[in-house]
């Protein structure tokens, strides 16, 4: 009777050996891929907005593409607003036509008749003394003057001829201050052209003399008594 010897089964051998290794190098570089994958997520996570990462991953991944490096466009500028326009005002309408300017001599010619419409301050009057001479060669038209006057509640001291005859009438001032004699003369009638200044020391009390000339007949005060 012939006995068979059996070899034991070999437990490892070079086929054996060298699927393990591949297998464990395999398993090796699927882990590398995937951290590197985890590493390049972290990278872009900090660098790009939350609603474009997942897009651009995907997009990046899926192809196989690097990221482009962060671009910014300097060629392009936000474009500047207009500055407002201020609606134009409307040009405001004179309704008013213009007044021309009448000449001086004719300005100065209205001055008395404007002046004698103006009624002044009975008071201002009573505190203006008068001398009223007559100068105009016609008797009595000192008196009458001098009437006229009190009536206009002057202070009319004395009446009198003049030493000469006057064409037109005058008033002369015997104080300084010219507000008697431009009072007289705005009840008058009469511009300030015909007021002269000539101090007297003989005429304590006077303040202004009224000389009648030739034209007594145009002053307000020559009426009927």
């Amino acid at each position: 009777m012939s006995i068979r010897r059996t070899a034991p089964p070999s437990s490892g051998g070079p086929s054996g050996s060298g699927g393990g290794f591949w297998t464990a190098l395999a398993a090796w570089s699927a882990l590398a891929v995937s951290l590197a994958n985890l590493a390049l997520l972290f990278y872009f996570w900090n660098r790009l907005p939350a609603e474009d990462l997942s897009e651009s991953l995907n997009g990046w991944l899926g192809r196989g593409e690097k990221p482009p490096a962060e671009q910014v466009d300097e060629g392009w500028q936000e474009p500047a607003l207009p500055a407002p326009v201020a609606a134009p005002r409307p040009a405001p309408v004179d309704t008013l036509q213009p007044q021309s300017t009448p000449p001086r001599e004719e300005t100065a010619a209205r001055e008395p008749a404007k002046a004698a419409n103006q009624p002044a301050p009975e008071s201002a009057r009573s505190t203006i003394r008068l001398q009223v001479q007559n100068g105009s060669g016609v008797r009595l038209m000192a008196a009458k003057a001098a009437d006229g006057l009190r009536r206009l509640r002057y202070d009319v001291r004395e009446t009198g001829n003049a030493t000469d005859d006057f064409d037109k009438t005058r008033i002369i001032s015997r104080v300084q201050d010219p507000a008697p004699s431009l009072r007289l003369a705005q009840d008058l009638g009469l511009s300030s052209a015909r007021i002269s200044y000539a101090e007297d020391p003989m005429l304590v009390d006077v303040d202004v003399t009224l000389i009648l000339g030739a034209d007594y007949h145009k002053l307000p005060i020559m009426g009927t008594r």
